[in-house]
């Protein structure tokens, strides 16, 4: 969990655990208490415990400071720091100790679980992290299937997939089912139920056809054979838009010119079936192959194709996210040498931080102020995420003519942290093309803003493959991104490790650009 993981107590437990450090008590009395987490206070029932046998606490005086400490009650906790000290002095404990104790499990509290939850959450964790290993693309199917509809997980999870080197395939209607399936080594089809406006029983219906009746063979072939009252226009126009007819004859574009006339034959062949009107092939018996190949077809027009932009923008719309490929791709490398953070990296950083952000406008919405002037809150879609950009009356003034859908943008602003909500309050407006770095910018470079501080950066060097010249590039780097987080080196060799504490004097500011350059 985050918290304990900021918290430095996971070092103190594993060190402890592992013997690396020599485990001390503040009180005598609280080695029986805490010897089993290694003198790390874990659970509430420790705080509790600690409480009722140091201070002489009521087991139900000692739930109020657990509840007190849990949501950082202010004024309740300094009440019960008094109580605490007065009945450990009583207990003849001095009250420097109480004293001491008490903020020990006041820090640690604000962290712990109950020992049943922390049980339960181990063994989940256990559970998922041996399916990840041993199972990871069924894992990572059902993974994705679980949050289906929520567009800003199933992306985060999608890039975890292509970190594993899980390929993500866009739907098909002749291999998808309701949920992301597994189709094959590495690979994940996308669900019919993410598509936008298709529904489960016309799902069931595509599907329970499939299989009745082998694969669709064309749109015409489709049309004849799903059920037309629940798998409606809409729902097969959807399908198009997302790509799932890519597996059969025709471009996007040439199969949504022909959907009202497929549509059209599709129910007089359903209709003149039901009639018990039958074609001559129908008498004969041949195979739905053949049929498919001598019926009338909906005959193709010779048309373009809609623009890479285009079937994108389809994609997105149809799917909530960019799936085949997301469209600032291709702008990648230009991209990482202008901004100075991402959208999943912003929460790092500290409230009123100056950044540089770049990305392409997913959804506008615009208002006016309460003087009738214009403005706009964006969303800029980058590789990681969304953030909302507010563009307030004077900026927008400037640049309303850039700000639309599908604009990629660079956008220079500071942030604004509040609540857990990360927003971009914007300054300068530019498309990606037009966009120069002023000189005399306050938006610099990545490294020169202040960042989440960090004590220490770890790096692990495989000392058996390690370069002459590894540790002079280091060296460089460090100096080059002066800070105060301390580095440590891993050497990890064949049969044993060294850590080595570099000099305080190389100590780095941490940030993406200088993990890129060590990398």
């Amino acid at each position: 969990r985050p918290g304990p993981l900021g918290s430095g107590m996971i070092e103190d437990f594993i060190n402890g655990k592992k013997g690396n450090i020599k485990i001390t008590y503040p009180h005598p009395q609280l080695e029986s208490i805490l010897k089993e987490t290694y003198g790390v206070i874990v659970y509430q029932e420790q705080v509790m415990k600690v409480a009722s046998e140091l201070a002489g606490f009521t087991l139900g005086q000692a739930d109020i400071l657990r509840k007190a400490m849990g949501k950082k009650q202010k004024k309740v906790m300094e009440k019960q720091r008094e109580l605490f000290i007065e009945g450990a002095q009583k207990n003849k404990i001095k009250k420097n100790i109480a004293a001491e104790v008490f903020d020990l499990i006041a820090y640690f509290a604000g962290y712990g679980f109950n020992k049943s939850h922390s049980v339960s959450y181990a063994f989940i964790s256990y559970q998922t992290a041996y399916l990840k290993k041993n199972y990871p693309v069924e894992y990572m199917a059902s993974l994705l299937t679980s949050i289906m509809g929520i567009n800003d997980k199933v992306a985060l999870y999608i890039r975890e997939c292509q970190r594993m080197e899980i390929q993500i395939l866009p739907p098909d209607i002749n291999q998808s089912l309701i949920d992301f399936t597994v189709v094959g080594n590495n690979k994940i089809r996308f669900g019919m139920a993410a598509v936008k406006n298709v529904g489960e029983k016309a799902i069931r219906r595509i599907i329970e056809e499939r299989k009745r009746n082998s694969e669709y063979k064309s749109l015409f072939d489709f049309c004849q054979r799903v059920d037309l009252r629940l798998v409606n226009k809409r729902v097969i126009e959807s399908l198009i838009k997302c790509g799932a007819f890519d597996s059969v004859r025709g471009k996007r574009s040439q199969l949504l010119s022909v959907l009202d006339e497929c549509l059209k034959q599709g129910q007089k062949y359903q209709k003149d079936k039901k009639n018990g009107q039958t074609s001559i092939f129908d008498l004969f018996e041949v195979n739905q192959k053949e049929k498919t190949n001598n019926s009338s077809q909906c005959k193709l027009p010779n048309i373009e194709e809609f623009s890479k932009n285009e079937l994108l923008s389809m994609e997105k719309e149809m799917l909530g996210l960019y799936i085949s490929q997301h469209p600032l791709k291709d702008y990648q490398k230009k991209l990482r040498d202008i901004i100075t953070v991402t959208s999943n990296e912003a929460a790092n950083f500290p409230d009123k931080s100056k950044v540089i952000l770049a990305g392409i406008i997913n959804k506008i919405k615009k208002k006016n102020t309460k003087n009738g002037n214009p403005m706009a809150f964006i969303n800029l879609e980058d590789l990681e995420g969304t953030i909302e950009v507010i563009v307030f009356p004077k900026v927008y003034e400037k640049n309303n003519n850039k700000i639309k859908k599908d604009e990629i943008l660079v956008i220079e602003g500071s942030l604004d942290i509040t609540e857990g909500k990360v927003k971009l309050i914007s300054k300068n407006i530019s498309a990606l093309n037009e966009y120069k770095k002023n000189k005399k910018s306050n938006f610099k470079v990545r490294n020169e803003k202040p960042q989440k501080m960090f004590k220490e950066i770890h790096i692990e060097i495989n000392a058996t493959r390690n370069k002459s010249d590894m540790l002079t590039k280091l060296k460089e780097v460090f100096i080059k991104y002066q800070g105060s987080s301390q580095v440590i080196l891993h050497f990890k060799g064949q049969r044993k490790s060294i850590i080595h504490t570099i000099d305080r004097k190389y100590s780095v500011t941490i940030n993406q650009k200088m993990i890129r350059e060590i990398e």
